[in-house]
């Protein structure tokens, strides 16, 4: 019989491929007749020389894991629930096997008293702990806490670009730091109602100190909940027991302190149409941009991205579409999915620039030109920014005759309730009458404040 040895874990017989491991002897165990078993040796099923050596290193990594662990590994609930995985069998906490059904008992000691026949009597601490169920609460510093997200959440950041998800990421950063800086390095499984509730009590203090406004603060502390709820869907905290602290933590509500967040006036969009179109300095581009917003409420990003077949002109209702494309993997919701009508002065704009805003449909585009019409509209309204626009249409869309589903397909707004799974979109002819009895409003507005 042909037997060739290839590696110390390879062995071939008559062109079929196994996998050798030789046991360590301070781990030898004694087979059923009585002797040592001092080798294990599996078939690879394969006669591929190349296939055996993938197939066979895995093993070998498996089997290393298995007799060669040592005392010298720290004894905590990662360790033990990584042994147990190593051996074949999941992690479990003892005291919870006693509720457990005779056949279930049965079914879940099987693998952990094949693993034991496996690896000895005699098996380091961590694999004795990982047998009779030692699992202690698991351990996990919040300063360890982003680094876990990014580990067990990478879907936290989904349908995002490189630039976009590295913000939302620093931003889970930022929060978490805060409430170490806070509160300390807790742990985030031992975390209470009562220590949460002293956080949202300083969060609360430094609104009051003027530190931050509530939309920060909420930010520090729901986004903070969903953070750690996303950590801990990764563990079965339930067998633990482990309760959820966060589940009568409320946001700050009825608070009116995000000056930026307010409309422009009509007598500062006025005064701000005649600056854009006198401008030197502000570029053609965000000059567009910023008529456009003006006449539908659209956002920098929304712009940025527009791709030239997003674009149509050339039809009965010239109008854009927001949708997903080659410079965005999806939107904010899926209701800013739409498209608007362009009219007037947002055409002429829009006509300028037939292929989109090329100067900022990169990644970072939209911030550049955030930073940029910014620093413009401040010298005009202080207290507030290029979404100014958007609350704008919002108020004059309310105060018109529309619908509120007109205004709703205009701002990419969800209609509440039943009525809005119902039935296909709002029609472009109607979305454009919306603008125009928006334009209409806004007129009124100025005559009855010259």
């Amino acid at each position: 019989m042909e037997k060739r040895q290839y590696k110390e874990y390879l062995q071939e017989r008559n062109g079929w491929f196994y996998f050798l491991y030789t046991i360590p002897k301070a781990r030898l165990v004694l087979n059923s007749k009585g002797n040592r078993k001092n080798q294990i040796r599996i078939s690879l099923n394969t006669k591929c020389a190349k296939t055996a050596k993938a197939k066979g290193g895995i093993l070998l990594a498996q089997h290393i894991a298995m007799f060669e662990a040592n005392d010298n590994t720290p004894f905590n609930f990662d360790s033990t629930a990584k042994a147990a995985e190593t051996l074949g069998f999941s992690p479990y906490f003892a005291p919870n096997m006693q509720s457990m059904s005779i056949e279930d008992r049965i079914a879940a000691y099987s693998p952990i008293l094949s693993a034991v026949n496996t690896v000895g009597a005699t098996p380091p601490i961590v694999q004795a702990g990982a047998f009779v169920g030692v699992l202690d609460i698991p351990e996990l510093p919040m300063s360890k806490l982003y680094q876990k997200l990014r580990e067990v959440a990478p879907d936290m950041v989904k349908n995002k670009n490189e630039t976009d998800a590295a913000n939302a990421w620093k931003k889970y950063e930022t929060i978490i730091n805060f409430f170490i800086e806070v509160m300390g390095d807790l742990d985030v499984f031992k975390l209470t109602s009562a220590t949460i509730t002293k956080y949202r009590t300083e969060l609360f203090n430094r609104m009051e100190r003027r530190d931050f406004k509530s939309e920060r603060a909420n930010r520090y502390l729901m986004t903070l909940r969903l953070i750690v709820r996303n950590v801990l869907k990764s563990y079965d905290i339930e067998e633990f027991q482990i309760k959820d602290a966060w589940a009568k933590i409320e946001r700050f509500k009825g608070f009116r302190d995000e000056g930026k967040r307010l409309p422009f006036t009509e007598d500062e969009v006025k005064t701000l149409r005649e600056r854009v179109k006198g401008s030197n300095t502000l570029p053609d581009q965000l000059k567009a941009m910023a008529t456009i917003s003006e006449n539908t409420g659209c956002g920098v990003k929304e712009l940025s991205f527009l791709c030239p077949e997003d674009i149509a002109l050339d039809v009965q209702i010239p109008h854009i579409k927001f949708r997903p494309n080659k410079h965005r993997k999806s939107l904010k919701t899926d209701e800013r999915e739409r498209d608007i009508p362009l009219l007037g002065d947002a055409l002429e704009a829009m006509k300028k620039f037939p292929n989109g805003f090329t100067e900022y449909c990169d990644p970072k585009g939209p911030g550049r030109a955030n930073r940029v019409l910014w620093s413009f509209i401040k010298k005009s309204a202080p207290d507030k920014s290029f979404i100014s626009y958007r609350h704008r249409m919002a108020t004059l869309l309310r105060n018109s005759k529309c619908k509120d589903q007109l205004q709703n397909a205009v701002m990419g707004h969800a209609t509440p309730g039943m009525t809005g799974h119902y039935g296909d979109g709002v029609w472009l002819e109607e979305i454009k009458s919306a603008l125009e009895d928006a334009a209409i409003a806004a007129t009124k507005r100025e005559q009855i404040n010259p």
